[in-house]
């Protein structure tokens, strides 16, 4: 494990450089649109949901428009998600922790540049707090947990509506506790509940600057008919399937121990979800 952090750590350093590319400039132009009076989607085409500009604005405010800018926050947003799988894995000891945040701050800064506040990674963290809020809900019954853990999965939403997918997995989750146990009935109320606060916050700021119809033109109108024909990548090397099959050979053990040592918690099965959801997210 020592050995692998001293490979995070070289990957961290020799990433120092790199510049605003890919689809972070495109942002951090509509977000800057966005911060001057125009309308997202009425006044500046995109199809990315709103959350991403709420980001990205954030950053233009708070740390500046630059190339360090802009590689604080990416290793800072790496920093919040490798800190929060920690916490998740925890309970199964200082290797699963400090192992599973290594692992992800790898894979990310392995991606070369480009990677750099991709919405899929801005979303990881999300996800992440939402599973943990729902899993100490599961251990401790602190009704606080479930609340803080949906907010943060809402928000995810306004990230990648894929985000919907997790958070149903959990409310369910929820629900079945809540029936099979004396947890109290406000549980089932307040985690979707809670998710639902930052996607209804978004929805009333479209609709107060006069953007919610080109949004709907947008997603209804291209978005989903573009992508409902769109092909696959030719080559299978997009993919990185090769990084797969130590990551997937990595969970199915994982898994194994506990349900052959009868030690299979309600914190794994959450965490199960959390790779089904992945799968589908990705596949999707």
């Amino acid at each position: 494990m020592v050995a692998f952090a001293v490979v995070v750590a070289m990957l961290a350093w020799r990433s120092r450089g790199w510049p605003l590319i890919h689809d972070a400039p495109i942002m951090h132009y509509i977000a800057w649109r966005i911060a001057g009076g125009a309308a997202p989607y009425r006044d500046v085409f995109d199809m990315n949901v709103p959350g991403v500009y709420v980001l990205h604005g954030a950053v233009l405010r708070g740390l500046g428009a630059g190339d360090s800018a802009w590689r604080l926050f990416d290793l800072g947003w790496l920093a919040l998600g490798g800190a929060l799988i920690a916490a998740l894995a925890a309970p199964w000891g200082a290797v699963a922790a400090v192992g599973g945040a290594l692992v992800f701050a790898a894979y990310h800064l392995a991606g070369g540049a480009w990677q750099a506040g991709q919405r899929d990674f801005l979303l990881c963290p999300f996800l992440l707090a939402g599973a943990l809020g729902v899993a100490r809900w599961l251990e401790r019954r602190r009704i606080v947990d479930l609340a803080w853990g949906g907010l943060a999965l809402g928000a995810g939403v306004t990230v990648k509506p894929h985000a919907l997918v997790f958070a149903g997995f959990l409310t369910i989750v929820v629900a079945v506790q809540v029936w099979r146990s004396s947890a109290s009935a406000l549980a089932g109320v307040v985690f979707p509940s809670a998710v639902a606060v930052a996607p209804v916050v978004i929805l009333l700021w479209l609709a107060t600057v006069g953007a919610l119809p080109a949004w709907r033109a947008i997603v209804l109108d291209y978005l989903l008919p573009l992508y409902s024909k769109l092909g696959r990548p030719p080559v299978w090397g997009f993919h990185r399937w090769h990084v797969w099959i130590p990551l997937g050979a990595a969970v199915v053990l994982s898994l194994i121990g506990p349900i052959a040592t009868r030690r299979f918690s309600t914190r794994h099965l959450v965490v199960g979800l959390g790779v089904v959801y992945g799968l589908v997210h990705y596949i999707a």
